[in-house]
């Protein structure tokens, strides 16, 4: 069993990431960073309540926390400590991953860095509102394998980040769905194993990514972007 200890009412349930951590400076300016593609369709996002700290689930995320220390082998933490800043998340073939700085996919790569932009100040936003402990002050006898990032838990901006990137490429190659999205399930159970979110901050995070990549595509021109990007995909170095 996990460290903490299920009361109800109790001290743990007050417990939120603003009366146990405090907001990085770097993060906060994304606080009043617009939506630029999304603009006031930011006000349509939404995501269901987190399990409370009491609750049986927290609990047994905590316990699921405790058990992927075992799952921390050099491989893995190999992973996570790359995964750390968003050029790490590796999703797709490694020509797509890296098609920010290759000029054969300017399209593709333009696209994500656009997409990354939105998520950022958008999962900090809801982050910021919904204020949710990190699991490591929630039971202090989980150990962590890098620095907690000091922003709350829920949802995980690295699931966000992943999914987001899975279904904006699906958009652009939709037979590469699963490839794609097995990768960013990879990175967000990785934040898992490192001991820095619950399960239910990787699901909420992909659900965030599917709202926030769906309003981008109702942008008419980051839609267009996107149908010039399709065009990168259909070259043969990127089917293998």
């Amino acid at each position: 069993m996990s460290g903490a200890v299920r009361k109800p009412g109790s001290a743990i349930e007050q417990l939120t990431f603003a009366n146990t951590m405090r907001l990085g400076e770097q993060y906060r300016a994304f606080l009043d960073d617009p939506a630029r593609v999304i603009g006031a369709n930011e006000k349509r996002i939404g995501l269901p309540d987190f399990p409370a700290n009491s609750s049986l689930r927290t609990e047994a995320e905590l316990a699921l926390l405790h058990e992927y220390v075992a799952l921390r082998t050099p491989e893995r933490v190999a992973q996570i400590l790359a995964e750390r800043e968003a050029d790490g998340i590796k999703v797709g073939p490694e020509v797509i991953t890296t098609s920010m700085s290759d000029p054969r996919y300017a399209m593709t790569g333009k696209a994500i860095s656009q997409l990354l932009d939105e998520i950022n100040p958008v999962v900090m936003r809801v982050k910021n509102k919904l204020d949710r402990v990190r699991a490591h002050k929630l039971d202090p006898t989980l150990t962590t394998v890098i620095d907690v990032p000091e922003h709350g838990a829920y949802p995980s901006g690295h699931s966000t980040q992943a999914h987001a990137i899975a279904f904006l490429l699906t958009a652009m190659a939709p037979d590469r769905q699963a490839e794609l999205e097995s990768d960013a399930l990879r990175v967000a159970v990785n934040r898992e194993i490192a001991g820095v979110h619950y399960p239910s901050d990787s699901a909420a995070g992909r659900l965030l990514a599917r709202q926030i990549v769906d309003l981008m595509l109702g942008n008419s021109e980051f839609a267009a972007l996107v149908e010039s990007a399709k065009q990168e995909w259909a070259r043969e170095d990127t089917k293998k």
